[in-house]
């Protein structure tokens, strides 16, 4: 078995809740705050 499928299997639980995060769906579906959004993409470059 691949290294990244040992993983992905290892820390499936972490994956999960990361996808179903408010913040990760509000970016998929549209809904997310739009200054919730750009502070993010601050942070991002910030860094």
């Amino acid at each position: 078995m691949a290294l990244s499928e040992v993983l992905w299997q290892s820390h499936q639980d972490l994956a999960i809740a990361t996808l179903n995060h408010p913040f990760v769906q509000g970016i998929g579906d549209g809904s997310l705050d739009q200054a919730k959004f750009a502070y993010y993409v601050g942070q991002d470059a910030f860094f």
